[in-house]
């Protein structure tokens, strides 16, 4: 909840400069727990209470699997970003998601986990690679290996193994 808040505090007080974006996309995309986003949370927690099990039942990820082939949809429709040419609330609440799932998945469940769990991840990819190049507050923002690698650790289990 506390994305959600951030950003109604950001519309609060720069309601002219907010990147709302369209109200279709900003459902779909970031509004309420059948949204990508919400469905990502959800997706989260599974493959989360999973991190560094001595396991390698990919079942975790199906739910991480749903919420991506709906977000592979939305950027097959246009682009670069969710909402077209400029990035939206949209954008900006769904790169950290795929940030941390890009380094998380593949370091508890190995390496080719979102390729084996039938994750399409591909688009995703393509689109942090872009958010990174074209966005300066993003690539600013944006997590370094080490502390992506932190973050990996702080959810393993004592004694448990990367893949």
């Amino acid at each position: 909840q506390s994305v959600e808040r951030i950003c109604d505090e950001l519309r609060r007080r720069y309601p002219e400069r907010y990147p709302a974006g369209s109200d279709a996309v900003r459902a779909r995309a970031c509004e309420g727990e059948a949204s990508v986003f919400g469905r990502l949370r959800v997706a989260r927690r599974s493959y989360e209470a999973c991190a560094g099990a001595q396991s390698s039942a990919l079942v975790a990820l199906q739910p991480l699997a749903s919420a991506l082939a709906d977000l592979d949809g939305m950027l097959a429709e246009g682009g670069p970003w969710l909402d077209g040419p400029r990035p939206s609330v949209a954008d900006l609440m769904l790169l950290p998601f795929l940030e941390r799932t890009e380094a998380a998945v593949p370091y508890f469940f190995g390496e080719d986990a979102l390729e084996r769990a039938g994750v399409p991840f591909g688009r995703a990819a393509a689109y942090l690679r872009h958010a990174t190049r074209r966005h300066a507050a993003f690539a600013a923002l944006r997590s370094d290996a080490t502390t992506l690698a932190r973050t990996n650790l702080r959810y393993a289990e004592a004694g448990a193994t990367p893949r």
